[in-house]
């Protein structure tokens, strides 16, 4: 019909409109979405419900089978009324979706049923190391925070929402007040809280972000201080279990150290450890021994025990595992190097498989690892590439992932001169919705290598970010430096120079490089740059580019 359309030259924004309503177009005397659904809603009206409840095309396919049972969740696929999908999803052609959208077959009382199976479901996945809770709270959160929004909110919805949400997704208003809950909770027993104390522990962590990106470090530091109390009050709660006062404290420690005070947050991270060994203070404490030379050892310790766990089949998610990785591909120059060569595989398929199924967080690892192969071991990279499941809308539905796909083909087109991963990252960065510091200073390289001068200065120089304004400066020196404005191109990666001290040395050799450039476009000395940067690096591709001079 939309073709016939077409044909006799009905406009584009007709046949929009007309895509918009196809479910209630005429069709042998009855619409067709009931020609379509209605000879099926005797045999699959829950499983269909289901999409109307979602209010999405698309649902978790382990919630679905929860719901509907995997006999049924077999029969339902065989009536072609899904598209290809990831393993971890079920999906509905959109023609079949948007048919399914006109009729009124989820009541009230449904409605009501698939929200209790869905708390259930969600607590069943708190404790679990598997994907299920990442995925659910992934591909359902519009869902929930439609039913918060209208007051449900059950201790699972609230959880759900503070670990999925990032950046700008956050919406702060539907979160609990972390100090007044805990608060509530202090006089309660925490064996018949335990989801409720991991909300407030959750909720904090959410609030932060949302301060981080919307008034940036200052405001969300301040913040924090506010709350601190909240960690009193729910260690002093009655019954808590071992693993229960180990993330209350842990958490604490967290905050300790967001607020500067990085002694009292390691030592209580040491005590979580000796306390209940929790791998995620494990994995803190990798954090912050990486950034001490005498601490390396240590380091590796624990990042060793918790890769022995994960090997026997103990307590790590993969979250913690593809955090674990980034960390270790970090240190790939100091104490890390050995240790993740010999375990690559373990991390790097977590984070491929973590990507194909739509978990946000599996790209980001990706592109951790891809960074760190195109300094150590460029040849490389054209395999993890070759890996790189294709984007789709799903797994593209935040800025976490398209971020992250943005950055891989950025740093891909470093070791491959083909346009195609350029364009493909700035595609990427433009479809960002709020994106933050870090991406927008990505945005702006991938103009720089594009050639868009301009258009990367003035990305670049719209930034605010205090933490990161060695790598910012160095980025608006390489844009300066090719607009002809030297000078400044000069005071900038002095900056990046000064500041590549301690855990950042890693980085002098890259910042004295592009000093070097801007000295001999001033026709200044850069002789005692280049030997400090070939003195600073092992690295083949700098060495060569400090020959050069």
């Amino acid at each position: 019909m939309l073709n016939a359309a077409a044909h006799e030259g009905v406009s584009w924004s007709d046949l929009a409109e007309d895509c918009v309503n196809v479910a209630k177009l005429p069709v042998g005397g009855a619409r067709l979405a009931d020609r379509i659904l209605g000879r099926l809603k005797p045999a699959l009206e829950e499983e269909l419900c289901l999409f109307q409840w979602a209010g999405q095309s698309h649902c978790d396919r382990a919630f679905f089978k929860f719901v509907v049972g995997p006999l049924r969740l077999r029969a339902f696929e065989r009536h072609g009324l899904t598209a290809p999908e990831s393993e971890a999803s079920i999906r509905i052609h959109d023609i079949v979706f948007t048919a399914l959208k006109s009729l009124n077959w989820l009541t009230d009382e449904k409605a009501r049923q698939i929200d209790s199976k869905l708390d259930a479901f969600i607590l069943q996945q708190i404790r679990g190391d598997g994907h299920g809770l990442q995925l659910i709270a992934s591909q359902l959160k519009d869902k929930i925070a439609s039913n918060v929004e209208k007051g449900d909110r059950r201790p699972a919805f609230l959880y759900a929402l503070s670990m999925v949400w990032m950046g700008s997704a956050i919406q702060n208003q539907l979160l609990p007040n972390p100090l007044e809950d805990a608060n509530r909770l202090r006089s309660l027993s925490a064996t018949k809280n335990e989801v409720a104390i991991l909300v407030v522990l959750e909720s904090i962590e959410a609030k932060e972000r949302y301060f981080r990106h919307i008034s940036g470090e200052e405001a969300a530091i301040k913040w924090l201080g506010t709350i601190v109390q909240a960690y009193d009050d729910l260690a002093a709660m009655v019954g808590l279990d071992a693993r229960q006062a180990a993330e209350i404290k842990y958490h604490h420690a967290k905050t300790l150290r967001s607020l500067g005070k990085h002694a009292e947050a390691e030592h209580l991270f040491q005590e979580v450890v000796a306390s209940y060994s929790l791998n995620e203070a494990k994995l803190q404490l990798v954090r912050s021994c990486s950034r001490r030379h005498q601490c390396y050892e240590t380091a590796q310790r624990y990042a060793s025990e918790i890769i022995s766990t994960k090997q026997d089949n103990g307590s790590v998610s993969p979250s913690l595992l593809m955090a674990l990785g980034d960390a270790l591909n970090g240190a790939r120059q100091t104490w890390a190097g050995e240790l993740i060569e010999q375990h690559e595989e373990l991390f790097l398929s977590e984070a491929l498989y973590s990507a194909v199924i739509g978990i946000p967080q599996g790209y980001h690892s990706v592109a951790s690892f891809v960074r760190a192969l195109v300094w150590h071991a460029p040849e490389r990279v054209q395999n993890v590439l070759a890996r790189l499941p294709e984007p789709t809308p799903l797994m593209l539905d935040d800025d976490q992932s398209r971020g992250s796909y943005a950055e891989i083909m950025l740093l891909a087109a470093s070791v491959d001169d083909h346009p195609t991963y350029l364009n493909r990252a700035l595609e990427a960065f433009e479809t960002l919705k709020a994106p933050d510091p870090y991406q927008r200073r990505k945005w702006g390289e991938s103009l720089y290598k594009l050639g868009r001068y301009a258009e990367a200065e003035a990305i670049l120089e719209t930034i605010e970010d205090k933490s990161g304004w060695i790598w910012l400066a160095h980025n608006l020196s390489q844009v300066k430096l090719e607009l002809g404005k030297f000078q400044e191109a000069l005071d900038l990666v002095n900056d990046s120079v000064t500041g590549a001290i301690g855990v950042n040395e890693k980085y002098r050799s890259s910042f004295l490089l592009q000093r070097v450039k801007v000295k001999v476009a001033l026709h200044q000395d850069p002789a005692d740059d280049i030997v400090e940067g070939r003195r600073h690096t092992t690295n083949p591709g700098l060495l060569e580019q400090f020959s050069e001079f």
